[in-house]
């Protein structure tokens, strides 16, 4: 599954109230919401992982809205990977494809 910008959020919401399962969870240039269902996040990454992407240069996700995430996701034990990359609003392929090799 993969959400950008605002669509991550429409996913995360989804994804932690559905009783599906998936391999990778990627949020791209985008936001976990507060009001998710945590308990069922952490369950469904049991088996499934969760990638955050984000460009170091994007002008609509400021560094302290990133702090504020990872802060959120520790304090709920959410395990996940973060990838940063040089550039802005955008989805870094050459990261995806990486992770497509592994």
């Amino acid at each position: 599954l993969l959400g950008f910008s605002q669509g991550s959020t429409t996913m995360c919401r989804y994804i932690s109230n559905a009783p599906n399962y998936f391999d990778f969870l990627w949020v791209c240039a985008g936001d976990v919401p507060e009001d998710l269902n945590w308990e069922n996040l952490n369950r469904l990454l049991e088996t499934g992982k969760m990638h955050l992407m984000v460009g170091l240069q994007d002008p609509l996700i400021p560094q302290d809205r990133f702090e504020q995430l990872y802060e959120r996701m520790k304090q709920r034990n959410v395990k996940y990977q973060l990838h940063t990359f040089e550039g802005v609003h955008e989805i870094d392929f050459s990261v995806l494809e990486n992770h497509r090799k592994l």
